[in-house]
């Protein structure tokens, strides 16, 4: 009865106080915020952040394919970039020379931390604990250890040096496949530098794929880290194509790291000069996560690399001018284009980079021993990138901690945050609501983050409207791919909407053509959708010994090149942009209606007891089921707590508790009717699955991104019986969604 009480009667009557207290306060200090703050002048900078117009008609026979007298809009956008000396780099040596001159020698560069003791972790039954594809350790770590620029550049000499005495040739292709960290971005310069072609992977890679990528690059070496050597010498010998096999133990020779930088810095081979590729050569190929089948690789030349840079110029340009008063935390896979790109950006733009990992970054990071400070915290950096997933576990943690202070505190952060979001959009500072919301959070990320570059996939609108506004930072959320070579939209940083992608990068053109079949038109109203291409210098040169898929998704049209992306775009009357949907997300129900079955993961994934969510549709009933993965610490929190479970239940137990599948189920309904999703968006019916999905168990790409055909298969008679439950009783389940939307 106390419960009840506090819950439906003492929380909601405290929280209408505070509203009533807040706008009182806000009504009688609103002329004096509105002639002090002049919210116009941020208004006005707002509306100059988008695109203009500057080509529209009708694709003749240069289109691909079905395109072919398709419509289309063209945009483009000129932001203006203060000089920087690297602008007048041509590769990535030329940058480095002028990093020399431009900062001093002792200038601060990387910084690391160096594992002291390690322990594996291990569940009750004596296996190791797996956490994102990974065997979790628990660490204990060093302070920051930093390298200076010299030191950095005199270490990339050397590894480079090092390569070309074993008999690195110019032209000769390079795997890299490693953890992310200082020693994956040196080798990636080293490689480049002395004229060899780098092959990225990422290392959660299913083991099909690595096999895959390495017979098809036939490389001459592979530069791997201690924590997958064992997986490189169980794989290698699935290569016959690799023409010099490394020996585990008879035909690889295997070199240390460092055994390779002390024979560059040796009298016999310190004289070698570096050789790096031309601009216009192949520098990269960087294998895709595999999302729809095997991984490809896209290649990318020296230009390219360059444009992408400059792109990051664009996105980062107040930071990359004040470089050295700067601290980046690097924590993502290199592998990854987002992260590569800044990361090399931000090196030669002299900005401090710090190392650290997922499972150490933050307080709740499951790699920390007791008592060990989080990288965020001791690394104070005043600029990250990140990507919706690990936005997802910030939220769900900050709303963790807020639970376990008073019954009050999410009630009342709600509020501030639905105040404050109210009111930056309107162009107002809220300095009060700053202190009493911001300073805790803040204080978890070190104290000093000023800006966060989000990207990878589209970022829910109250996610960002929570982690930009909690956080009071400038968040820029961009669009791009491996094939643009990265971030190809951006938001500006006065950009004060929420859920978009900003406008075009200097140099980049963006199209929207129609795509009739699912109802997309340049003539849509409010605002023109179809499907977007990019068009620019740093579009690659396409897939790696894959010509058919490389003209099914490139093509040139008066000397520019052009990549068709599969995004489905909205672009508004501002000329900023907004990804609504994918093609191969996009499904068709009985009705004809279209649905997106990415959009409603996005937003059902962002419920506190959910993990990972996987939406399926049937063409011949007007219904969705789901397959959801529970947040484990959460899911059974709230089987103890709310339903007194015992606490010897299993996890599979609990996932297969009708109780506690009804519950997840409203809770995600609401969750969805929050993120604005239709009736028809919401799944009818879901099942709990008790295994988590992993890039090691081939349901995740190496990006951490659904493998949707390999979850149906493996979850086949669990989708086979809902859709089966729900085809003999359809009109059941769809009033039970509306009642539910109606007690929302």
């Amino acid at each position: 009865m106390a419960g009840f009480m506090l819950k439906y009667f003492l929380v909601p009557l405290v929280v209408i106080i505070i509203r009533l207290v807040v706008f009182i306060y806000t009504w009688i200090t609103l002329p004096i915020y509105f002639l002090y703050q002049q919210p116009w002048k941020r208004l006005d900078l707002a509306k100059q952040c988008g695109a203009r117009l500057s080509n529209k008609g009708r694709w003749s026979d240069q289109a691909p394919g079905e395109r072919i007298g398709t419509n289309f809009i063209e945009y483009e956008r000129f932001a203006e970039v203060p000089y920087h000396p690297l602008m007048d780099c041509k590769t990535i040596l030329e940058a480095l020379m002028v990093c020399k001159k431009l900062y001093p020698s002792d200038h601060i560069c990387q910084g690391y931390r160096e594992i002291l003791d390690e322990e594996i972790q291990y569940d009750s039954n004596g296996k190791p604990i797996m956490v994102d594809g990974k065997m979790l350790r628990k660490y204990k770590l060093s302070e920051y250890r930093w390298q200076t620029m010299n030191e950095t550049i005199e270490l990339m000499y050397a590894l480079g040096r090092g390569l070309s005495a074993i008999g690195l040739q110019k032209g000769d292709s390079v795997v890299v496949y490693a953890e992310a960290g200082r020693h994956f971005l040196n080798s990636v310069l080293a490689t480049n530098c002395f004229g060899g072609k780098v092959v990225t992977l990422f290392n959660t890679l299913h083991d099909d794929g690595i096999i895959h990528a390495i017979n098809e690059t036939e490389p001459n070496f592979i530069i791997t880290s201690f924590e997958l050597v064992d997986r490189v010498s169980r794989l290698i010998d699935q290569c016959p194509r690799k023409r010099t096999p490394p020996t585990f133990p008879k035909h690889v020779k295997l070199w240390l790291y460092s055994d390779l930088q002390e024979m560059g810095r040796s009298e016999k081979y310190y004289q070698l000069e570096a050789s790096p590729l031309a601009p216009e050569e192949d520098y990269i190929i960087m294998y895709t996560s595999g999302t729809t089948g095997t991984p490809k690789g896209v290649v990318a030349n020296g230009i390219q690399v360059k444009e992408s840079a400059m792109g990051c110029g664009q996105v980062v340009r107040d930071v990359i001018m004040d470089g050295p008063n700067h601290t980046y935390i690097a924590y993502l896979p290199q592998a990854h284009i987002l992260e590569l790109s800044i990361e090399l950006f931000l090196l030669i733009g002299g900005v401090k980079i710090g190392f650290g990992t997922p499972f150490t970054l933050n307080e709740s990071a499951p790699g920390l021993v007791q008592g060990q400070i989080c990288d965020l915290k001791l690394l104070k950096p005043t600029v990250m990138t990140a990507v919706p997933l690990v936005l997802d576990r910030m939220k769900k943690e900050i709303y963790t901690k807020l639970a376990q202070r008073t019954p009050f505190s999410k009630d009342i952060f709600d509020c501030l945050l639905e105040y404050k979001t109210y009111w930056t959009q309107k162009g107002y500072q809220t300095p009060i609501v700053n202190k009493l919301l911001c300073s805790k959070v803040q204080e978890q990320f070190g104290n000093r983050l000023q800006y966060m570059v989000v990207g990878s996939a589209p970022l829910a609108p109250n996610l960002q409207s929570l982690i930009r506004n909690s956080l009071e930072v400038t968040l820029i959320q961009g669009y791009g791919s491996t094939e643009t070579m990265g971030g190809v939209m951006c938001m500006d940083f006065h950009d004060l909407s929420f859920g978009r992608v900003g406008a075009p990068l200097n140099g980049v053109r963006v199209r929207l053509i129609d795509w009739p079949e699912a109802g997309y038109s340049i003539n849509d109203k409010p605002n023109p959708r179809g499907e977007i291409l990019i068009g620019g210098l740093m579009i690659t040169r396409g897939y790696y010994k894959l010509d058919d898929q490389t003209t099914l998704n490139y093509f040139n049209e008066n000397g520019f090149r052009w990549f068709i992306t599969g995004d489905i775009g909205e672009v508004f009357p501002d000329g900023t942009f907004k990804i609504i949907d994918r093609k191969k997300d996009l499904i068709k129900l009985a009705n004809g209606e279209f649905i997106s079955l990415g959009k409603i993961e996005a937003a059902l994934k962002g419920n506190q007891y959910v993990d990972n969510v996987c939406i399926f549709a049937d063409g011949i009933i007007n219904g969705l089921v789901a397959l959801v993965v529970p947040n484990q610490r959460a899911f059974t929190d709230l089987a103890i707590k709310k339903f007194g479970h015992d606490t010897r239940m299993t996890f599979y137990q609990m996932c297969s508790n009708e109780l506690l599948i009804n519950y997840i189920h409203e809770n995600l309904i609401s969750t969805g009717f929050e993120n604005q999703l239709k009736p028809i968006e919401l799944p009818s019916l879901i099942t709990l699955c008790h295994e988590e999905w992993t890039p090691d168990n081939n349901l995740l790409t190496a990006a951490m991104k659904l493998k949707r055909v390999n979850i149906a298969r493996k979850h086949s008679a669990d989708v086979r019986n809902m859709f089966e439950t729900l085809r003999n009783n359809p009109a059941q389940y769809v009033q039970k969604t509306k009642r539910q939307k109606l007690q929302s």
